[in-house]
Parts: structure tokens; sequence; C-alpha cells
């Protein structure tokens, strides 16, 4: 799972708090932030049941392309599901892709 974010680690907060009671939880997790918000640093770090990577580069614009694509080379699944950092996935998402 590939979750994109810029500068609202409330929503993504939201999103961890629906993973971990997801029903299939995530082989892996990569955080591709465009931008560096410590917020959302400090945030990633204690997501501790999902292996979690965090990509992310200075705020020099829109490069949200640019970073996923950086996460993207990373993943190491044959299946790679994409999530905006600010929608709320329902409890079986990861299963109903998986399907």
């Amino acid at each position: 799972l590939i979750i994109s974010t810029y500068k609202n680690p409330l929503a993504l907060a939201g999103i961890f708090r629906v993973l971990e009671t997801s029903s299939v939880l995530p082989r892996e997790l990569l955080i591709a932030e465009d931008g560096m918000c410590e917020e959302t640093n400090s945030l990633i770090k204690k997501v501790s049941q999902i292996k979690t990577s965090h990509f992310r580069h200075e705020d020099n614009g829109f490069r949200k392309s640019k970073i996923l694509n950086c996460a993207l080379r990373d993943c190491s699944g044959k299946y790679i599901i994409f999530l905006d950092g600010d929608c709320l996935p329902h409890k079986h998402f990861i299963k109903d892709h998986l399907i």
C-alpha cells in the first residue's frame, strides 16, 4: 500500500487507525510525502504493526508524482494499491483488493 500525503498528519493518523483494525493488513506500507512535515515524520515512526517505509522530499511545489515514483521503486509486492492521504479506507479495503 502506497499512501501519498502532503502536510496533513491528522488525516494520515486517521488512515493508520483504520488500518490497525482492518480485516487484512497490508504486507508493506510506503508513505510518499510531498514535503517535509515533522509531525508526519513523528507519526510514521509510531506505526508498529506494519512494515513501513517513508519517502519524502523538500516542499518545492507540487511533486507528488516524483515522490510516488520513489516509493514505487522500493515496493516488493506484485500488486500495489495507491491511496491518497486524505481518503479514509473502509476496514475491508485491502481485503477487497486481494479478492
